[in-house]
């Protein structure tokens, strides 16, 4: 019998105070949209919010996250993450499944590989290997670079990709965020205002802002898979055991003990699979959120409110907030999902792409 370790980075101790972990603000306006300022301290608020983030970014946004979407093998890390419209005002698009007819944008290929979901924009990964967006595009978060890849990531503003060397590019808000390291990596996670990435040897390298220890340190060990969030991020060793770390309030880094195969990070909770299939989630709950439903299940997201998960015969189940129907997914069959902040995406079995969720800025209109 194996003994599992829950590891958490920057954990508070006993007596400790956690305010590395808490934004200091004077009004409202300092905090992100779904942060009350208490005490002059940002804190969630506990509760879902009606008006949504298009995607228009600030340079001090937010993430998600794995949604972020992620690794070729793996599934996507969602992502998480949010944002202003300055094009589209409140929400009124409901929920969005949204494919043309007659189909004539690169969505109608039949054979799209990967799909990614960040916050106000989506991504996929066509069948020639090439990388489209759509959605928000104020700071380029949409304007993929040409080329040949194998995985990609969407995060707040920005996105990820992996070539076939396995070199990180990534595209979108200009900074630290965007500029990737010289490594090969076998994954890459976009998160919230930084990004994470898997090496070659397992080892783990972020890059970006780290107000919340959430790009440095990183972990030890090796790892099979990563999920960049918000302000935080949860990992996978290559023995099973979830490693979290960053931002700490509402428990958002706490993780669960056992042994597992996926984990997705968003704003303030986040979700894995174990090995027995079952779910496990932890964090703000304001929405039900982190009420996992029971059974059998691949690969999960978290978004802000929301979180979905893909089942046995390519079922998707999703829970928490349903404004703009973001946990009514279409009743088909899927083969991967990804998670943004108030929209997700998915890939069905024959390969045609769907979205459902908040359309702000049409991120969930797939061309």
């Amino acid at each position: 019998m194996f003994a599992i370790t829950l590891v958490i980075i920057g954990a508070v101790l006993p007596g400790c105070s956690s305010a590395t972990n808490a934004r200091s603000c004077t009004k409202q306006a300092d905090c992100f949209q779904g942060e009350a300022c208490v005490n002059q301290v940002c804190e969630p608020s506990g509760k879902p919010v009606d008006e949504e983030h298009d995607g228009s970014a600030d340079a001090t946004a937010d993430a998600k996250p794995d949604a972020t979407a992620d690794a070729k093998p793996i599934g996507d890390d969602t992502h998480t993450t949010d944002i202003a419209s300055e094009d589209s005002g409140r929400e009124d698009s409901g929920n969005a499944d949204t494919s043309v007819d007659p189909c004539t944008g690169p969505s109608c290929d039949s054979q799209h590989q990967r799909i990614a979901a960040g916050d106000g924009h989506s991504c996929a990964l066509d069948a020639n290997d090439a990388i489209f967006c759509w959605g928000a595009n104020n700071v380029g978060q949409a304007r993929p670079p040409a080329g040949a890849f194998v995985q990609l990531s969407a995060g707040r503003d920005h996105s990820c990709a992996l070539d076939r060397q396995g070199f990180a590019h990534c595209w979108g808000l200009i900074g630290s965020r965007s500029s990737p390291p010289a490594a090969n990596f076998r994954q890459v996670s976009a998160g919230g205002t930084h990004s994470c990435g898997i090496k070659q040897d397992g080892t783990l390298l972020c890059w970006g802002e780290n107000t919340y220890g959430q790009t440095s340190p990183v972990p030890e060990g090796s790892f099979q898979q990563i999920g960049a969030g918000h302000t935080h991020n949860c990992g996978v060793r290559t023995n099973g055991e979830l490693v979290c770390w960053g931002a700490s309030a509402s428990g958002r880094s706490d993780g669960a003990e056992g042994m597992f195969t996926q984990a997705s990070a968003a704003v303030f909770h986040g979700c894995a699979v174990r090995v027995d299939e079952s779910l496990v989630c932890w964090g703000a709950n304001g929405a039900y959120q982190t009420d996992a439903p029971a059974g059998s299940f691949s690969h999960v997201g978290v978004g802000e409110y929301h979180s979905c998960a893909l089942g046995a015969g390519g079922v998707v189940s999703c829970w928490g907030s349903d404004t703009n129907g973001r946990r009514s997914p279409p009743q088909e069959r899927f083969v991967q999902i990804s998670v943004g902040y108030a929209h997700s995406c998915g890939i069905t079995l024959e390969g045609a792409i769907r979205c459902w969720g908040s359309n702000i800025s049409g991120r969930a209109t797939p061309p």
